[in-house]
């Protein structure tokens, strides 16, 4: 059926041929029977019109799962198809974990989480200013964040939770604890290190015994690029170009505690209804560690200890993670007053990804009716540069636009990122005419002027990136972007 339709697309023209595609996906949409189905066929559909590898998804509602699904390839070099038992990487959500683990040892009086974390771990200099364990969970510490390439391409071995400890031990402190919020990976290393010393287990041991059996999370690992670990999902990325490509290599030693755990999507999900079940930490210690951050100036940040908590959209409180590391991206979403935990994963990091957790939360709430996965436009127009002038792509991104697609994502970001696609193939004069494009819509679109400061100066026309940029600063005089790149030029000149 699909090898006759792309032969009759060569005589049709291609926007004739795409509406009519179009129809064809609409009708083929799943009838919604059960909320099962469709997130079935959603899940079925994602990788496929997202241009992924796979993706694993689940979701429960007062502990019965409701559905939990996979599709698309855990390895695309040997063409092993994903399940929901294929191990994924974690990345963030690893943080959480850690946070129960800190919190159980609190729970059970042998910590106090307003002490400094030097009367715990003695090999950890004292600072300027006492560092508390909470302060090391709510990211308010001072502890430094990743220099240069120390988070997704640390290829350095570290043997134990000590040594990834000394890696950083004698750096400063960025500011004062609780003066500012600076996401920090690096700390959770000491936060494991407090584990250890508290209970006289390895973080390892101490987490397999104390989360992952009591929560039946039997597909739970430490990521150790040297073991075995069964169905292990291979991570992937997409270069400048847009093509795929293996994800760089990582040795996850530097992060185990805050991004270097790996499980299955049904293990995950095993993990939020354990939480909410109170399986692994009692009911009041979950909701303190679920009250947002209070900066010493009173400013409230949006996260707790080791949780990001909020309300959505709707007003509905959640709370749980997102993860984004080398070649893997999650997120784990968990409403406490509905007892829904809703969670993916996805075995690369790249745009356009969605939220499936997010949306089949909504859609099991009746806040939204699920749509089917949309195709980034961006990626489709790329491939018609050679073929079409970029006046007619941009035409049949205005077509798409108006006809409100439900096949293609058309926004702003669209465009924008076919720009940049154009910028890397150094494609500079249709680059230009997508950016010029995006300011004649909006005038006061700063990323339009970024996008052709970016162009002239990779095509060594110096005045008119300058000019670009100071243009930006004319509609945001604090853009920090437009400075350093000003800065930048004019030290050259």
């Amino acid at each position: 059926m699909y090898s006759e339709l792309f032969k009759l697309s060569r005589k049709l023209n291609r926007l004739f041929f795409y509406k009519v595609l179009f129809l064809l996906l609409l009708n083929t949409s799943v009838s919604p029977q059960s909320n099962g189905d469709i997130y079935r066929k959603y899940v079925e559909l994602f990788p496929t019109a997202k241009n992924v590898p796979s993706l694993a998804a689940g979701i429960s509602k007062e502990n019965k799962i409701v559905f939990i699904g996979s599709a698309g390839y855990i390895n695309l070099e040997n063409n092993v198809p994903a399940t929901t038992k294929s191990v994924y990487r974690l990345a963030s959500i690893s943080k959480s974990i850690t946070a129960v683990a800190i919190l159980q040892l609190f729970e059970a009086g042998k910590l106090n989480l307003d002490e400094d974390v030097s009367k715990y771990v003695k090999y950890f200099p004292k600072k300027k200013w006492p560092v508390s364990i909470r302060r090391i969970l709510n990211h308010t510490s001072g502890i430094r964040t990743y220099r240069n390439d120390e988070e997704f391409n640390n290829t350095k071995n570290f043997p134990d939770i000590k040594s990834s400890v000394f890696y950083f031990a004698n750096d400063s402190l960025e500011h004062q604890p609780g003066t500012r919020y600076l996401y920090s990976t690096l700390s959770y290393n000491l936060l494991a290190a407090v584990i250890e010393e508290v209970s006289g287990k390895s973080y390892n041991n101490y987490i397999r015994e104390k989360i992952f059996n009591p929560a039946g999370m039997s597909s739970a690992y430490l990521d150790f690029h040297q073991n075995i670990i069964p169905n292990r999902a291979s991570g992937y990325q997409k270069n400048k170009l847009r093509l795929m490509e293996n994800a760089s290599l990582a040795d996850l030693t530097i992060k185990f505690p805050g991004g270097g755990i790996a499980t299955s999507i049904e293990d995950l999900i095993k993990f939020g209804n354990a939480l909410l079940n109170n399986t692994l930490i009692q009911a009041a210690t979950l909701d303190s560690a679920l009250q947002p951050t209070k900066l010493l100036s009173g400013k409230i940040i949006q996260y707790g200890l080791g949780f990001d908590t909020r309300k959505d959209e709707f007003g509905n409180l959640y709370f749980g993670h997102s993860g984004g590391g080398t070649g893997f991206t999650s997120n784990l979403i968990i409403y406490p007053d509905d007892k829904i935990v809703a969670a993916y994963l996805l075995n690369i990091r790249d745009r356009n990804l969605e939220n499936p957790a997010q949306l089949f939360a909504w859609h099991l709430m009746g806040e939204k009716t699920l749509e089917m996965p949309k195709k980034p436009l961006s990626d489709w127009m790329l491939t018609l540069i050679d073929k079409d002038s970029i006046e007619s792509i941009l035409n049949t991104f205005d077509s798409f636009r108006e006809d409100s697609s439900n096949v293609f994502l058309t926004g702003v970001t669209e465009l924008k990122n076919f720009g940049y696609d154009l910028l890397a193939y150094k494609k500079y004069t249709e680059a230009i005419a997508v950016f010029s494009k995006l300011i004649d819509s909006d005038p006061a679109l700063v990323d339009g002027y970024i996008g052709l400061g970016d162009t002239y100066l990779n095509d060594d026309n110096r005045g008119l990136a300058l000019r670009n940029y100071r243009r930006v600063l004319r509609i945001d005089p604090n853009n920090e972007y437009a400075k350093r790149m000003i800065k930048s030029i004019e030290n050259k000149n």
